[in-house]
Formats: C-alpha cells, structure tokens, sequence
C-alpha cells in the first residue's frame, strides 16, 4: 500500500477479482470472463492504469458518468479510482509552476493585447557581415 493506504491499481484488480469468484486464486486464473475490463490483469501481471478501473466503474453504472461520480459504494475496492485518477499520485505533477496572473489573462480575453508581427528585422546579427 502506499502513502494514502490504497493499494495500486494493479493490486486493486487483483483483490476485485478474487472477490467475484469467492476468493480461490484458481478460479481467477480459470476466468472465462474475456468481456471483463479487468480480465488482462486478473492475474496481476501488466500494469493497468487508473482509467481502466474507470471503465469498469463506468460498466457497473450502466455507462453513466453522473452515476460513477456519485457512487455511494464507498466499500467497493475500486471506489478511490472510479474517477479515473490514482489517490496515491494525488499533487503529483499535471500542473504548470508557473501560472500566468489574472490581469494577464483577463487582457487577454478582452483583446487589450495586440498581436507583435515577428521579423528578423533588428535582430542581434544584423548589420553583421559576412565574411
């Protein structure tokens, strides 16, 4: 398990699928169930992301986003990742340092900017010959 105590996506499959056929380890490898999002990991190999954990929330909802983000199942093993996203990568990456200011933006939609034309016009070279 990692920092915020969900196991990985992986792991997650693997315990869902020991789950759906009553816990015997053989019988997830005899799983005939091929339609299942979760079949090419029952056995946990591969590396599954997040989003395949959504497309198997998406299936159990009857393919209703509206009832995936509202699941009340909160004691289902794939719940933290019914969102698509991973909880343990929570502030990891996905935003810029660096975010332009409100004025910036906002000068920006209102068209208080104007667009500068691009040339080699007074660049650094010229008047530099060639030699």
């Amino acid at each position: 398990m990692r920092k915020s105590g969900v196991p990985s996506p992986l792991k997650t499959i693997r315990a869902y699928c020991l789950y759906c056929v009553g816990g015997d380890p053989k019988a997830v490898a005899g799983c005939g169930g091929t339609d299942c999002p979760f079949h090419p990991y029952s056995m946990g190999q591969s590396r599954p992301g997040p989003k395949v954990i959504r497309i198997f929330c998406l299936e159990c909802q009857g393919g209703h986003r509206s009832f995936v983000d509202n699941c009340q199942t909160t004691n289902c093993l794939c719940y933290p990742y019914r969102m698509g996203t991973n909880p343990n990568r929570k502030g990891i990456g996905g935003t810029p340092s660096h975010k332009p200011s409100k004025k910036v933006v906002s000068g920006l939609l209102n068209g208080k900017f104007r667009q500068l034309e691009l040339s080699l016009e007074g660049s650094p070279n010229q008047g530099k010959k060639k030699e």
